[in-house]
């Protein structure tokens, strides 16, 4: 899927990754298709700013130094400020890994690579963002 076929709203996604340099490229790549992002490091960050600033979509990685993007998941699907945020996250974990079945059905699942634009623009396809 190319990315410039989908209507860019104002949308604000909230991007979760320890490894600034993944951070920042999946940030670069986000501001170049016209949204606004912010950046969170931390799990316990993120849950804060999510519930303080309600972002449109929320894109975290797998791996976090505090909690997993999996544990991360799973408190905002059951809080009520975020349960309505929509979730993706960003791995490079196969389908069957067992961590991934702990995800909430509601929780899209980007691969990390080339398959990310695609995955992302399934993601916004799914949540109705796009």
């Amino acid at each position: 899927a190319d990315l410039a076929d989908f209507q860019h709203l104002d949308l604000e996604i909230l991007v979760v990754d320890t490894n600034k340099t993944a951070a920042r490229i999946v940030e670069r790549e986000l501001v170049n298709c016209g949204y606004r992002v912010t950046m969170a490091v931390r799990s316990f960050e993120a849950l804060e700013l999510a519930i303080r600033t309600r972002p449109d979509l929320i894109i975290s990685s797998g791996v976090l130094a505090e909690r997993s993007g999996v544990d991360l998941a799973s408190a905002m699907a059951v809080i009520q400020p975020t349960e309505t945020i929509p979730f993706a996250l960003l791995t490079s974990s196969d389908a069957g890994d067992p961590a991934l079945k702990r995800l909430p059905a509601s929780v899209a699942v980007m691969k990390k690579g080339s398959g990310f634009s695609d995955d992302f623009a399934a993601a916004l396809e799914r949540f109705g963002i796009a």
